[in-house]
């Protein structure tokens, strides 16, 4: 957590899902897409790597349901080779976000001791892939301002922030000057 920014909800948008980043699985692992039983999984990595959000096994319910058919078209999982599961990201749809349909990246997470190895952005790359194929056109996603590592990584994948207000406006730019800072 960032000590200098306070922790407020902020969003970024992707105004279109026309070429995103395309990188492949590591060797030696796979990527699946949900099953019946994988919310174990994604309870087991979101418990291990939240720090911000209470997770509890009614919130997978509550957030995506119980479809495993919609589940499996929008939730993946990077696996070892063991099976152990290493991380998750879920394409959600919004059909009235701001106004119009948007596709939705929801609840990435990598368990913490995959963290920092390139499995985010996989993530990103491969729910991205998959939101361009199911539409709408546009993504957008909701984080914390203190989590400016996953934000780095989402301006990476072309997301600019949505500040419509001026407080809102003064906050992005905290971000960025922390984001500067991180990187040198």
């Amino acid at each position: 957590m960032n000590k200098l920014i306070e922790p407020s909800r902020i969003l970024m948008v992707r105004y279109s899902l026309d070429n995103p980043p395309v990188l492949p699985v590591p060797e030696k692992f796979t990527l699946r897409w949900y099953e019946p039983g994988y919310e174990e999984h994604w309870l087991s990595i979101h418990l291990a790597a939240e720090k911000e959000i209470p997770i509890t096994p009614e919130l997978f319910t509550r957030r995506f349901g119980s479809d495993p058919a919609v589940l499996a078209a929008r939730q993946c999982y990077p696996f070892t080779s063991d099976g152990t599961p290493v991380g998750t990201v879920t394409g959600w749809l919004d059909p009235e976000f701001e106004g119009a349909p948007h596709s939705r990246v929801h609840f990435l997470a990598v368990a913490p001791a995959w963290q920092g190895k390139g499995f985010a952005k996989v993530l990103m790359s491969s729910i991205l892939q998959r939101l361009k194929q199911l539409g709408p056109p546009r993504a957008y996603l909701a984080t914390s301002s203190t989590r400016i590592r996953a934000i780095r990584l989402y301006l990476q994948f072309g997301f600019i922030p949505l500040a419509k207000t001026g407080e809102a406006q003064a906050l992005w730019q905290e971000i960025l000057r922390a984001i500067e800072l991180g990187s040198r």
